[in-house]
């Protein structure tokens, strides 16, 4: 009996060293069953809690170093806890590095900043054609912001810095200045006021971001005042496919994403 005893505790001490120096290739499995795919890690390097890579964002494939450190004692309540931030081989965005508490039904995440290419993310959320070949970078971020059971607390801010779209012919581009995305919890739902500064468009919207995944967006459109005569013209006839036209100049747009 007493050689059963010892041959199972070498067995769970073996067990438990696997879990503790199980490679860091495992968190891109998981990333990849949690987001279908349209979230990996490349050149992973260390362990499942402490580890490095390239957080990948597909299709476009916008890369961004990062490491990370998972702590293992909330994983006793079933939880995923620890920090991640730029690796610092890169061009770190922030000195401080963001913490983030997973469970069955609820997360929370803070200090939170990060920056993709703005096709890189329209063509991953399955954002219309007409916009998914855009210019510009999106740099979001979240000082404390969480879902429990559905129900969110805090907010984001999505700020699209030298945003641009493809214009009605291949010579003109359309540009929008900076776009910014004030996200604010309600609920079950996070409504953003959506608005721009600069740029051949003046943008003013909400969007409705829903716990399920589903998304709504309606904006108004408006040619800007100063725009030359031609120019203005050739965006009017861009905009007149993307929605009607309301009494003030402006087009209205919608667009709808079904949750999970």
């Amino acid at each position: 009996m007493r050689s059963l005893l010892v041959v199972a505790a070498a067995a769970c001490l073996l067990a438990a060293a696997i879990a503790v120096e199980a490679p860091a290739t495992l968190v891109d499995r998981r990333l990849d069953l949690l987001t279908g795919g349209r979230m990996r890690v490349a050149d992973a390097a260390g362990t499942v809690w402490n580890g490095s890579g390239a957080l990948i964002l597909l299709p476009y494939a916008a890369r961004v170093p990062v490491q990370w450190r998972v702590d293992l004692l909330p994983l006793l309540r079933s939880r995923l806890s620890g920090t991640i931030g730029r690796d610092p081989m890169g061009n770190p965005m922030e000195s401080s590095q963001a913490t983030f508490d997973l469970g069955a039904d609820d997360f929370a995440v803070r200090r939170f900043a990060i920056a993709f290419p703005a096709e890189a993310l329209l063509r991953a959320i399955d954002a219309p054609a007409a916009v998914t070949a855009a210019g510009g970078i999106v740099d979001l971020r979240a000082d404390a912001f969480t879902m429990h059971r559905g129900m969110f607390e805090g907010g984001f801010t999505a700020r699209w810095q030298g945003a641009s779209v493809p214009g009605p012919r291949p010579e003109v581009r359309i540009t929008l200045g900076d776009v910014r995305l004030e996200g604010v919890a309600n609920g079950g739902e996070i409504k953003g006021a959506l608005s721009n500064t600069g740029g051949d468009i003046e943008i003013t919207g909400t969007v409705i971001l829903a716990a399920t995944g589903a998304a709504r967006v309606e904006a108004r459109l408006k040619p800007r005042a100063g725009v030359d005569a031609e120019r203005s013209s050739a965006i009017t006839a861009a905009l007149s496919l993307l929605g009607p036209k309301d009494d003030s100049g402006a087009f209205r747009v919608s667009w709808q994403a079904p949750g999970q």
